[in-house]
């Protein structure tokens, strides 16, 4: 809320903060004649004078209107705070600065460790674990649809937004998926709704989401075959970000016959079509195979599984994950393989309480990190793997993402008992095999080769840097040799000695220092512990790390705790729009 002079605004979000203070961040204005400052016209205007002159600004709820801080007031309590991602530009700025090369990391770190100015606070003593690492070897391995355009400016015109849909059919066509002409390629009745939205820098808008509802119900009455509409956004304003979260959630919980693609025209057409490739990727696993089913058209799969993942194993891979203050409320994600491909998912999603109560039914301070609703989720994902392949799963093995050392306890207990209740209520007689392991990606673990440095780039200006494949723009940085590859496993003498841990480096370092996951087997059924050991546990994990079907690459940590982690984040696009 902002409140000054006879002025009261609620309701607004806050888009970010002025980069000058109040009184030097200067606008046009007719009423005083020129540019003035934000102090000089809250003066002239509301005759307030600013008392913190100095500070910023807070941009609510558009970047044009500026208000001095002193004047807003953050109502209600500590979880109604829309605590999100910086916004790109930032972001790209503090990974730029952050990123360090491993053998520059290493340097700095013996440095200290050496440095004896800085007393008893630095243990110096240091034990060399360079045998102890080992290198895994990675596994080898007619659509209709229809296209809408949301973008704003003069172009693309409709050639434009023509030719990106042939290049469109052309891609999918080379990558072995049979794509019919569109449909329609369109500028939807909804962009009117949008376009004013815009113009009026509005960050919310009923009338637009009731306008791409008829839109999208029209759609799929009109085309009941589509099975894939790619939607064109023209920027990253509120209201886009807004129209993204509202077709999101009726297609995918109100209408269910049609899944979508967004791409991105913010530097042009062109541009867009450089990103096909990419797009691909993200396509294949929302394209059923066939017109009713839910196996998805394309899949990678593991030319050589471990003997665990096999088909005749009858082997669930399940991931979890818990994301806090989404509009008051946290949101539980789980999800379950849907057959031995191991690259799509089933999930499931709930909102719960943010906070824990104590034995007075008082609330405690501390985020809930345990999922509580996680039995009659897992319930419904063993009745569609049941469905999808005849039988129930034999072996679980279950990923959870985002629990702390602290919460192991609490956590293990109550989501294996929710577990087990998951089992009974689908057959008495039900008891599969359990494997309940923790990833964890925020701790302070780094590894590195011994022998290794940074080399030195012989390309001159962007045509080299990243990969020394041409690619990125890096300015005379080679490749630093002191990165470890991937698949690079540590556990002797650094993982926590009460349990079987260990540290997997599983993606390629592209930038920085390659952070290693940290892995925690909490649970394992006896029946399994005679046959699988840490080395099985760390093969399965790596495996999977390839079977993340966005990425050409293995990424950093485990595909079902990365497919949990975008079900809560579909969750909360759900609940803001």
């Amino acid at each position: 809320m902002a409140e000054y002079g006879k002025v009261k605004v609620t309701g607004k979000i806050v888009y970010g903060l002025t980069d000058k203070p109040a009184n030097r961040y200067e606008f046009d204005c007719e009423e005083m004649g020129g540019r003035v400052d934000v102090v000089s016209y809250f003066k002239h205007k509301h005759g307030i004078s600013v008392q913190y002159p100095d500070l910023p600004c807070i941009q609510l709820g558009n970047a044009r209107t500026c208000i001095p801080m002193e004047f807003v007031y953050v109502m209600g309590g500590e979880h109604n705070l829309a605590v999100g991602k910086l916004r790109p530009e930032f972001q790209q700025e503090v990974t730029r600065r952050t990123a360090m090369q491993p053998s520059i990391r290493r340097d700095q770190i013996m440095q200290a460790l050496n440095n004896k100015e800085l007393g008893n606070s630095v243990m110096r003593e240091s034990t060399n674990y360079s045998n102890s690492f080992k290198t895994l070897s990675p596994p080898k391995f007619n659509v209709s649809w229809g296209l809408w355009c949301f973008t704003t400016e003069s172009r693309p015109s409709q050639s434009d937004v023509s030719w990106f849909a042939g290049q469109f059919k052309t891609s999918c066509n080379r990558k072995g998926m049979t794509f019919a002409e569109a449909k329609f390629v369109e500028w939807p009745d909804a962009f009117n709704a949008y376009y004013k939205c815009r113009s009026n820098r509005d960050a919310f808008s009923p009338e637009m989401r009731d306008a791409v509802r008829r839109n999208l119900e029209q759609v799929a009455q009109t085309h009941k075959d589509l099975k894939l509409l790619v939607v064109l956004l023209g920027d990253n304003e509120a209201i886009t970000d807004h129209l993204y979260k509202c077709i999101k959630l009726i297609t995918e919980t109100e209408i269910g016959t049609f899944t979508t693609q967004f791409v991105n025209c913010k530097k042009g057409i062109e541009d867009a079509e450089k990103k096909l490739n990419n797009l691909m990727l993200k396509i294949t696993p929302k394209v059923p195979s066939m017109p009713t089913g839910s196996r998805a058209a394309f899949n990678v799969a593991l030319s050589e599984p471990h003997p665990l993942l096999r088909k005749e194993e009858a082997t669930m891979i399940m991931g979890a994950d818990v994301t806090h203050k989404v509009a008051g409320i946290s949101v539980a994600g789980v999800v379950a393989s849907v057959d031995e491909s191991y690259a799509t998912y089933f999930h499931e999603i709930r909102g719960q309480s943010p906070y824990t109560l104590n034995t007075l039914k008082q609330r405690n301070r501390q985020s809930e990190e345990r999922i509580i609703d996680l039995s009659s989720m897992t319930k419904s994902l063993l009745e569609k793997w049941k469905k999808t392949n005849n039988k129930l799963p034999e072996t679980i093995i279950y990923y959870r993402d985002g629990v702390s050392d602290g919460q192991f306890v609490n956590v293990l207990k109550r989501e294996l008992n929710g577990l087990d209740a998951a089992f009974k209520s689908i057959s008495a007689t039900y008891n599969p095999k359990l494997i309940i392991i923790v990833g964890q990606k925020r701790h302070q673990t780094r590894l590195w080769m011994q022998e290794g440095g940074l080399q030195a780039d012989k390309g001159k200006g962007k045509d080299k840097g990243k990969d020394d494949k041409g690619k990125g723009k890096g300015k005379g940085k080679g490749k630093d040799t002191a990165q470890v590859p991937p698949g690079t496993v540590a556990s002797e003498g650094i993982a926590q000695p009460s349990h079987m841990n260990f540290f997997l480096v599983s993606q390629q370092g592209i930038q920085g220092t390659s952070v290693p996951c940290h892995y925690h087997v909490l649970h394992m059924d006896q029946r399994l512990a005679k046959r699988v050991c840490v080395d099985d546990i760390e093969t399965i994990t790596f495996q999977l790390c390839h079977m993340y079907s966005r990425a050409d690459k293995s990424v950093g940590y485990a595909t079902p705790a990365y497919m949990a982690d975008h079900a809560c984040e579909r969750g909360k696009h759900y609940l803001e729009a």
